[in-house]
């Protein structure tokens, strides 16, 4: 039997959204992807730089309604990473932040474990 490859990150984030889009045709969530760090931008003769999201922000946000009297809403927050890929520093800090507002937050690894989340 031939042995597969591990998905890359691109990859798995890329099947995730997929997964995420089908949700929202069916009207189980809305979602975003979320890109950070820094872009650069010629104008003439100067190179801006345009910050995007604060680094260590997860890749997807997941809103989803629940039906209960105490919470209406959820969001989640979800760090793609490859199956051997490994969390950074930043992205642990800002996962402590959006917990402590009572969000959830947490690195997913495959379509698979994003729908256990949300289910």
């Amino acid at each position: 039997m031939a042995k597969l490859n591990p998905l890359s990150e691109a990859n798995v984030k890329n099947a995730i959204q997929t997964y995420l889009q089908l949700g929202v045709n069916q009207g189980k969530w809305e979602f975003i992807r979320i890109q950070s760090g820094n872009i650069f931008l010629k104008g003439g003769n100067k190179t801006y730089k345009i910050q995007l999201a604060e680094t260590g922000y997860p890749d997807f946000v997941v809103f989803k309604s629940r039906l209960s009297k105490i919470r209406k809403s959820l969001v989640y927050f979800l760090e793609v990473k490859s199956t051997k890929g490994q969390i950074t520093e930043e992205q642990i800090k800002m996962h402590k932040r959006l917990q402590a507002q009572g969000c959830y937050a947490d690195v997913v690894r495959s379509v698979d474990e994003v729908m256990e989340i949300l289910h």
